[in-house]
Parts: C-alpha cells; structure tokens; sequence
C-alpha cells in the first residue's frame, strides 16, 4: 500500500513511480512549473498508474483550451481501462474530471466535496475544486469550502 505525502492511499506498485507522482501532486498545489515532467515520469514508470494520469488530464482541462480535449479524451480512455484497482478517491477523482470535461463544473465540485467530507486534509482535491468554483463564478463556495 502507497500514500501521497498527506497520507491518502495510492494504488500503485512502483516506489520511483509513487515518488514521481507524489513530486507532481505537490508541485501541482504549489502552483510550480514542473508538475507535468514529475506526472509524466510516474506514467512512464508504471504503465496504468491512475493518480498521475488523472493529475496530468485534470491539469490540461485546468487550461480551458480546447485542443487538450483530444489528449483529455485519451487520457480518461486510459484511466478508465486501469480503474479497477483504483481506490474510492481515485475513482471520485475520475467522475468528477469526467463531469468538469463535459462542462459541467458544479457537479465536478459536488463530487470533490465529498471527498473533501471523507478526506478533510485532502489538499489536491480541494485544490482542484477551487480551480472549478473559480471558472464557475462561485466565491461565495471558494470561500465556503
């Protein structure tokens, strides 16, 4: 069993591969520039790794640009075709990237939430559920939450 550097469970096999991820995920909520080179290693290093495919399909929807949507598409493709091991949060962490992808934030939020209900020191989650509320107009939830 592997945890993220806040203790939240992982399904991975790869030690290299959980660090990596757990490097992107941190530099993801630090706002830094070199998430995505940290997720690609973890996918690179464990081939159906969910956590980091769904960090790098979240990061690109976070864009808002719509020539993403392709590898977005491709992305969830992957996820999906290797969720069966996927813990509880990973596969709210896909339904709710599922739901933002379609356009439908509030939803994508609602389903955060709730993670953030069971797992209330789960930063990545809230992280990407401030990033939804803002594209949807929702400070008065940004603040709540």
């Amino acid at each position: 069993m592997y945890y993220d550097s806040r203790g939240h469970e992982i399904t991975a096999t790869d030690n290299k591969a959980v660090a990596s991820c757990n490097a992107g995920v941190e530099s993801y909520i630090r706002f830094r520039a070199d998430a995505m080179g940290y997720l690609d290693d973890a996918i690179a290093l464990e081939e159906g790794f969910v956590l980091p495919l769904l960090m790098k399909a979240w990061m690109l929807h976070s864009a808002r640009n719509a020539k993403y949507a392709p590898k977005i598409a491709e992305l969830v493709g992957q996820i999906e075709s290797n969720s069966g091991e996927a813990n509880s949060r990973e596969n709210d962490l896909l339904a709710a990237l599922k739901f933002a992808f379609k356009g439908h934030g509030i939803e994508a939020v609602t389903v955060l939430e709730g993670i953030l209900n069971r797992h209330p020191t789960d930063l990545l989650s809230h992280r990407l559920a401030q990033f939804e509320l803002f594209w949807n107009g929702r400070s008065r939830w940004m603040k709540d939450l």
